[in-house]
């Protein structure tokens, strides 16, 4: 099985190759978890097609990156460009815990309620930063053929996306966003704004990458027990999450059509929505006959993944139950 998907991971790398395929990953830092191994977890299977423009304005972090390169990609970019609506100027909200800092101000007694005020820590500073439009930073940076962003800057999602019309309209097909359903910092925008923007420009949500829940006596989110709070079992509040947006195919751009329904198809892959994938390949193949292997190794991938995913099921109704025994 592993010398197959080897296989595929050629084919498919190599075509994104041939279409052109840029990853835009803004808010880069090097944060990992095993439930979000960085958007290069996302695209194995065309990475080595791909080339990758990591955006990272903070300085220490931008070092870091820039120390420890990912070979995974076809080549790898990263930029100190801050991103906005427009160009301009804002004071950046330092926290103690870095991935949390923002342009927005955060609500402290939020922060307070979900046990998380280690987050923010005292005597937080302000630093100024030079912002730019994503649509301006794409032809400066001269990046062609972005057809994927991850973004994920603590609120100020929205700002990026209204600075990146052309982007969004022209190019994009696929997006993975952190979104909130809570406000912890003022004037934050919440899952329901970029949800409606998003739609408005073609895209459509097609499965949550992550989610957090967040408890109020504990900082404890999995597996909801913690013998050192006053409620030592509970759930927490759904807080955020990432969502994987894709776009319409029906709202491609009609002046490069093959090549977008082509990036559309991989990008779609890549989150293993085969269904769509195969539809955008059978309709390559019908004026293009190389795209018939493509129709072929998708559905094989799919039966592939769906062998996998019944013994994933099968293991874990078995180990429910041996629980009821217990």
């Amino acid at each position: 099985m592993k010398n197959k998907k080897k296989k595929f991971n050629v084919y498919f790398s190599q075509l994104a190759n041939e279409v052109g395929f840029s990853v835009l990953d803004i808010g880069a830092r090097t944060e990992k978890t095993v439930s979000n191994p960085g958007i290069s977890g996302d695209f194995n299977l065309i990475a080595r097609g791909c080339d990758y423009f990591g955006y990272e304005p903070d300085k220490e972090e931008l070092k870091k990156l820039i120390g420890n390169p990912n070979f995974h990609w076809k080549s790898q970019k990263f930029l100190s460009d801050a991103l906005g609506e427009k160009e301009g100027n804002f004071d950046l909200n330092l926290y103690a815990q870095p991935g949390f800092s923002s342009k927005l101000k955060a609500k402290k007694d939020q922060f307070s309620l979900f046990s998380r005020s280690d987050y923010l820590g005292v005597d937080n500073r302000k630093i100024p930063v030079r912002v730019s439009s994503l649509d301006a930073s794409l032809a400066n940076n001269s990046i062609l053929n972005p057809a994927f962003v991850k973004i994920d800057i603590q609120g100020m999602e929205l700002e990026v996306f209204k600075g990146a019309q052309s982007f969004l309209k022209n190019n994009c097909l696929g997006i993975r966003v952190e979104v909130y359903f809570h406000a912890i910092y003022e004037n934050q925008p919440l899952f329901h704004e970029i949800d409606a923007y998003l739609r408005k420009l073609g895209f459509f949500p097609f499965q949550f990458a992550e989610l957090h829940n967040w408890r109020r006596d504990s900082m404890k989110k999995f597996p909801f027990y913690d013998k050192k709070a006053k409620i030592n079992f509970s759930k927490g509040q759904l807080m955020h999450a990432d969502v994987i947006y894709l776009k319409d195919p029906t709202s491609l751009n009609k002046d490069d059509f093959e090549n977008q329904q082509t990036r559309l198809a991989l990008t779609a892959l890549c989150y293993q929505h085969y269904d769509l994938a195969h539809e955008l390949f059978n309709t390559l193949a019908i004026n293009n006959s190389n795209h018939r292997e493509s129709v072929i190794y998708c559905q094989t991938l799919s039966k592939i993944d769906s062998k996998a995913h019944a013994m994933d099921r099968y293991f874990y109704w078995l180990k429910k139950g041996f629980e009821r025994f217990k």
